[in-house]
């Protein structure tokens, strides 16, 4: 039996972590990309997840709590997205409610990739309440 040369441990070692790290690197197709961010008014905490955000058709998953963990009752929640850099401002989609606290929106919230301030709007019968958060959307 033959020990391998130190040059030949060195390539092989070197092989290895190179697959490795292509392994990590590499662009899966329909991998996730989901964004989760996190904001607050004085009467909610909001949380909005972005399973695949891209430009044209989305969907916002947005779970709504009360601060005093009271039941979440609201009439109504929008999202809106603004792009500051470029001016760019989406119309506010409408969305449905899926459980208490939760809500989905379907539609198109990105018209380009970048910078957008998300911006969810909550209606109830106190008022109503606005959080903004910033996503980042890739480009494809």
């Amino acid at each position: 039996m033959t020990v391998p040369s130190i040059r030949t441990q060195a390539f092989l070692g070197s092989a290895v972590m190179a697959f490795v790290l292509l392994l990590m690197f590499w662009p899966h197709g329909g991998g996730s990309r989901a964004v989760q961010v996190a904001a607050a008014t004085p009467d909610y905490a909001v949380q909005v997840r972005l399973p695949h955000p891209d430009t044209g058709s989305d969907q916002a998953d947005i779970t709504v709590d009360r601060r005093d963990h009271g039941p979440v009752q609201l009439s109504q929640v929008t999202v809106d997205a603004l792009m500051p850099s470029m001016g760019h401002a989406m119309p506010a989609l409408t969305a449905a409610a899926t459980g208490p606290g939760q809500y989905r929106t379907q539609g198109q919230l990105f018209l380009m990739a970048g910078s957008w301030q998300l911006s969810v709007h909550l209606y109830g019968a106190a008022g109503s309440e606005v959080v903004t958060v910033p996503v980042t959307v890739p480009a494809s």
